[in-house]
């Protein structure tokens, strides 16, 4: 295996620069295939050569660790635009230092489950394979053969899975529609916070012809939205993490896999659909109703204060890093440092980071009548003067981008703002399902009583249950999934 690491330190790690000595290649490929992964998960004992030297795997993961945790300085934003600039100029660099730190923390993790044998708490098989949904493996079954085997049961043994699942003559549609079964078996002994259906999380574009919509695609090595239900499937050992359940404590399976025409058949009901877009019309800076609009105006139909629906919608109301509730804090950062007005009105440049193109797409996006620009407007009125928030803003930023990475803004007929899946259209199905936890967008086949599934969505003040008052009158609905 080859690895560019070079592990000095000066001994001092008050000095960012230090911290880069344990440097990791930009590129790391290695960290990306799959039977790679199974390799150093089994191994007690790991050597990794990089040319003269030879490297501990507990050198690389101490130097991992470390830049994680700094990966907030300035060195380390250095290193991150060197690498989008190789990226740039050598289009078949894929991989950047942040992404080669968490893939080889993703690769500890399942080390770390596999070598407690039967003691420990174990990840579930879905968290394996989110885990390491981004390796690659040249016969696409392998995706799941070669990570299955890492996952243990409550025994310590490897996970059971179907017999013939590795008959040579099984199609990869066929292997992954045996996951599905396997997943499902697996997900219904899990404590109650994680469902059966849960896995539709991670299904959604799929690139297989023959695969139904909602089986996970495990061989799409492409980056999408991160899912809803990540920080949840592995609460077991973070118990206080915020625990999405929009279909709230109803515990009774009604759900079928029908095998022979591909469908996946479960109960539910429409919450909503995707409302038309919003105008795009311009409200001009200079017209001072703007800032006169009575607050009540502004109101979600939950009854928040909507410029707080759009900032928490816009990070799943929670942090990236560890999957807590949102800070009341970056209420403020947002709408200080994001949805600020230009410093000039000049056109749009190239020069825009990610956060300025965005608002700039999005900022007549309308809620409750009202832009998001006009809500900013009045929000920055009455928000307190600039302060020293670098650290705050960084974890918001790291927040934001997970986010809307891969979704879109949108917002149903009845007022709900939501983070959809980029391919959802006007007219789409916001739909509950008994036994999943997020809630999912449905698109109705014109020539069948069936439905494609397109992915799950946020919908700000749904996630917790606050739509189900009645379970048994609410989930009486079938849709056929295929």
């Amino acid at each position: 295996m080859s690895c560019a690491v070079s592990p000095t330190f000066s001994g001092d790690d008050t000095h960012d620069r230090d911290l880069l000595d344990v440097k990791l290649t930009s590129d790391p490929p290695d960290w990306y295939r799959v039977w790679v992964v199974q390799e150093i998960a089994a191994s007690r004992q790991i050597l990794i050569f990089c040319g003269m030297q030879t490297l501990s795997w507990e050198s690389i993961l101490f130097a991992a660790y470390i830049l994680n945790y700094r990966v907030d300085t300035r060195v380390l934003v250095h290193e991150y635009h060197k690498c989008n600039a190789t990226k740039r100029d050598n289009p078949g660099t894929t991989h950047g230092l942040q992404s080669g730190i968490q893939r080889i923390m993703s690769i500890e993790s399942s080390r770390d489950d596999i070598q407690q044998g039967k003691t420990g708490q174990r990840d579930s098989l879905l968290l394996v394979l989110s885990n390491h949904r981004f390796t690659e493996a040249s016969d696409r079954r392998d995706k799941f053969i070669a990570l299955v085997g890492l996952v243990k049961n409550k025994e310590g043994d490897s996970l059971a899975i179907l017999p013939n699942i590795y008959h040579k003559e099984r199609t990869v549609s066929d292997v992954y529609r045996s996951a599905v079964q396997t997943l499902v078996l697996q997900l219904k002994e899990t404590e109650q916070h994680i469902k059966p259906l849960d896995f539709l999380d991670w299904a959604g574009q799929s690139s297989i012809k023959d695969l139904p919509s909602w089986v996970p695609d495990w061989s799409c090595t492409k980056r999408r939205a991160v899912p809803l239900l990540y920080w949840q499937i592995g609460s077991q050992r973070h118990p206080d993490l915020v625990q999405i359940d929009a279909s709230s404590h109803y515990q009774s399976p009604r759900f079928e896999i029908q095998d022979r025409r591909g469908a996946l058949v479960a109960k539910g009901f429409v919450l909503d659909c995707i409302g038309e877009p919003t105008s795009t019309q311009r409200l001009l800076v200079e017209d001072s109703t703007i800032l006169d609009t009575p607050e009540e105006k502004c109101r979600y139909p939950t009854g928040d204060d909507i410029s707080n629906v759009i900032w928490r919608t816009l990070v799943l109301d929670r942090c990236h890093t560890d999957g807590l509730k949102a800070p009341s804090e970056w209420g403020d950062i947002f709408y200080r440092h994001i949805a600020r007005i230009p410093e000039s009105s000049g056109p749009a440049t190239l020069t825009r980071n990610i956060y300025e193109q965005w608002y700039e797409q999005n900022k007549y996006f309308k809620v409750c009548g009202v832009t998001v620009e006009h809500i900013a407007l009045l929000r920055q009125r009455g928000s307190p003067g600039p302060k020293d928030d670098t650290r705050a803003l960084a974890h918001f930023k790291s927040a934001f981008v997970t986010a809307v990475g891969h979704r879109k803004l949108a917002s149903t007929e009845r007022g709900y703002v939501c983070l959809v899946p980029q391919n959802a259209l006007p007219g789409d199905l916001v739909v509950v399902l008994a036994d999943c936890s997020a809630p999912i967008i449905l698109r109705k086949w014109p020539w069948s009583q069936g439905f494609e599934f397109l992915g799950t969505a946020y919908v700000h003040g749904i996630m917790y249950g606050e739509a189900v008052r009645n379970p048994e009158n609410l989930f009486t609905r079938d849709f056929e999934i295929r």
